[in-house]
């Protein structure tokens, strides 16, 4: 695995490069092949924007994929929402969390879904993963959600908030049933208030198939 950070100038700013030896008993390639394996590396960024540059090759087929992603770093003033997430699965975590993994929160790590398509059928649910920050000395923030189906509104509603932490930080889970909705290509929008403004809005499409 390969990454690379550019800045508005096109400037290197970033760089990391890791070997997964993921496969040590061929009996098992069938199961490998039909897995995942997650990469975290943790950094910090000036504000600005910037562009991701990934690729991963299997050394052993010599096969490659690439990827480019624009970023965003903003230095936020009190209240902000982050990126919404789909969740593919939540891990255990070991020792403390010093708070340089927004995945990580008190019950674990979340490993996010980047291929956003989830399985229609009667078990079906949407798993979402934000982080929100309060702003200090105002009042508890609220989040709504709004569901959109091919551009047309599902319907929204107000997502239950635990307390901040004692840093203003929330990870919030949202768990919504999909049992029944049909095939198409969707899309969640999430407002988060404060103190009867609006401190940030973020927006994830998925399909379910």
């Amino acid at each position: 695995v390969l990454g690379l950070i550019r800045d508005g100038q096109g400037q290197i700013v970033r760089k990391f490069q890791r070997d997964f030896p993921l496969v040590r008993e061929l009996d098992k390639l069938a199961n490998y092949r039909a897995g995942n394996f997650s990469f975290v590396e943790p950094f910090e960024l000036a504000p600005g924007r910037y562009t991701m540059e990934s690729a991963v090759m299997d050394w052993t087929s010599g096969r490659m994929g690439a990827k480019r992603a624009a970023v965003v770093a903003v230095a936020p003033e009190g209240a902000s929402l982050s990126s919404l997430a789909l969740i593919r699965r939540i891990e255990p975590a070991e020792g403390p969390d010093d708070g340089s993994n927004p995945f990580r929160f008190d019950k674990g790590r979340v490993v996010p879904d980047l291929e956003a398509r989830i399985s229609a059928g009667p078990e079906a649910q949407i798993s979402l993963y934000c982080v929100i920050r309060a702003a200090p000395g105002g009042a508890k923030p609220s989040l709504a959600m709004e569901f959109s189906r091919d551009g047309q509104v599902l319907g929204q509603g107000e997502a239950p908030l635990p307390d901040p932490g004692p840093d203003g930080r929330i990870p919030y889970i949202a768990q919504i049933p999909a049992g029944g909705w049909p095939a198409g290509q969707y899309e969640v929008r999430a407002v988060l208030m404060q103190n009867g403004r609006q401190a940030g809005e973020e927006r994830l499409s998925f399909v379910i198939e």
